[in-house]
Formats: structure tokens, sequence, C-alpha cells
């Protein structure tokens, strides 16, 4: 063997927390009223602006504004509810 040899460790691609993180997530949102979790899907993870989410939607900005507001506080309040199990 070469002194140079750096053996190789298998790692586990898989966060075994991420999965649960991820789940609990979920679960936060489908406890949403759907045009919460709309709205919210379509500003954070569809990166619309909060006038791009008002336009596809048909409602004014101020819902949308509202609504991703009450969400992200709905998410909040259900998450740390969950964290203190």
């Amino acid at each position: 063997m070469s002194g140079d040899y750096t053996p190789e460790v298998g790692v586990p691609a898989d966060d075994p927390f991420a999965q649960e993180f991820t789940d609990e997530v979920q679960a936060a949102l489908l406890r949403l009223p759907e045009e919460l979790r709309e709205s919210l899907l379509l500003v954070v993870v569809g990166e619309l602006t909060h006038q791009e989410a008002a336009d596809l939607l048909g409602v004014p900005l101020g819902t949308v504004l509202s609504r991703v507001s009450r969400a992200r506080t709905r998410l909040r309040e259900y998450l740390l509810a969950c964290a203190g199990r």
C-alpha cells in the first residue's frame, strides 16, 4: 500500500432527520386551508412574486399578502407545537 492511499468510507446519503422534518412540514401544510396553502406555495416554492401570485389566482395583491402571512404564522405555530412534544 502506498502512503497516498485514502480509504473511502461509506456515508449514508440521506439525513435521517431530513425526512422527519419534511413529514412535519407536509403535515402542517395539509392542515392549512386550501387558499392559504396555495398562496404560500406559489410564493415560497413556486418563487412567484406576491403580485404574480395575485394575478394567477385572480385576487387582489393585499389578499395574497394576507394569506401568505397567515399561512406562515399557522405553520410556525404548528411546527412549534410539534417540536414541543
